[in-house]
């Protein structure tokens, strides 16, 4: 490399550190966070957490050459058990050949090309009109911060909303028990609040939830806000995925994950459009190319028509600390053994 592309290179990196360290000084002493939980302060990981001193030495594109260091980072916490918080994160293993025991082809996945370390990237809340938005949410509601409180078992400080009229997505397996929005995966790792839906740009981590009727109860949120109007809240998923999938497979498509099941989930089977399926903003079938079920078709740039377990959650037998693998011998027959609730009848 010529020394003017060298310094190209240093500029680049030096405009990074600047806008880092812009964000971090605007989200310090103050409840406005530069990251989407878990990824943040009030979770106990700030940017140094990550990044320290690999920050200085390498590009902000994550190069291919840093992917494997970067997944060490990733996989640094989430290797946790027991009650999950701050670092002692969800265990998860990278979906791969090796994970898999696939014996179509070797492949590699790495954790940047499902998941964005910073954002909510598929949802794009910074993108999209609120109103646009109506059918993105998990539940709403109305309430108002008006007292925190320390964890006893984490030590975090928390917010508390008293809330009324929640309403919760017709259908979904959050119906009937709100009190999952506060484990949306795990103990520990709970959806996320947008104390204002008309101003969707700062999630909170829900952390507690607690019934006190069908409609009314109490939220407990990461984080002091009290004192901060919610004008109308709402609960999404928030599992950090990528708009665009990263793989080399991946088709390009827009992904929008806003449910562990039925539309815009893992992959589902909606019987439109001329591949039997219009929807190409769903995980599994974006970079799935010599899969049995739920793959993309570079020849004809569709889809294969697939009612495979359609609109199910796919991580009922597919681990993340897996990878992904197939967890059961007949996961066909287990399906229908634990009467599964699933967004099409088998």
């Amino acid at each position: 490399m010529g020394e003017i592309g060298r310094m190209g290179d240093k500029m680049k990196r030096l405009a990074y550190l600047l806008i880092v360290g812009t964000l971090f000084f605007l989200a310090s002493g103050s409840n406005a966070f530069a990251n989407d939980p878990p990824h943040n302060p009030a979770s106990s990981v700030d940017c140094n957490g990550c990044h320290g001193e690999v920050l200085f030495a390498t590009d902000p594109e994550d190069s291919d050459g840093m992917r494997d260091a970067n997944n060490a980072v990733c996989l640094n916490c989430h290797q946790g058990a027991g009650d999950y918080h701050g670092t002692n994160a969800p265990p998860a293993a990278n979906h791969d050949s090796d994970t898999t025991g696939s014996g179509k082809y070797t492949f590699k996945t790495y954790c940047t090309d499902c998941h964005h370390p910073h954002f909510q990237g598929d949802q794009n809340y910074y993108g999209v009109k609120p109103e646009n938005k109506a059918n993105w949410w998990l539940a709403t509601g109305t309430g108002e911060f008006d007292a925190t409180e320390i964890d006893g078992t984490t030590g975090a400080l928390l917010s508390r909303v008293d809330y009324t009229g929640l309403l919760i997505k017709a259908g979904s397996e959050w119906e009937g028990d709100a009190t999952l929005f506060a484990a949306k995966t795990s103990d520990g790792r709970g959806a996320l609040f947008m104390y204002n839906k008309n101003f969707p740009y700062l999630p909170l981590q829900i952390v507690d939830l607690t019934e006190l009727t069908a409609t009314t109860g109490i939220i407990k949120v990461k984080g002091d806000w009290t004192g901060v109007p919610t004008m109308g809240f709402a609960i999404v998923l928030g599992q950090a995925i990528n708009r665009n999938l990263r793989h080399a497979n991946a088709t390009g498509a827009d992904i929008l994950f806003l449910d562990h099941t039925g539309e815009n989930s893992f992959a589902v089977n909606d019987g439109l459009g001329t591949d039997g399926n219009d929807s190409t903003r769903e995980l599994c079938n974006d970079c799935h190319t010599l899969t049995d079920h739920w793959r993309n078709d570079p020849a004809s740039a569709g889809f294969l028509i697939d009612d495979h377990i359609s609109g199910a959650n796919c991580t009922d037998c597919h681990f993340h600390d897996q990878g992904f693998k197939i967890s059961f011998v007949d996961h066909y027959s287990f399906f229908i053994s634990k009467s599964y609730r699933l967004y099409k009848p088998l």
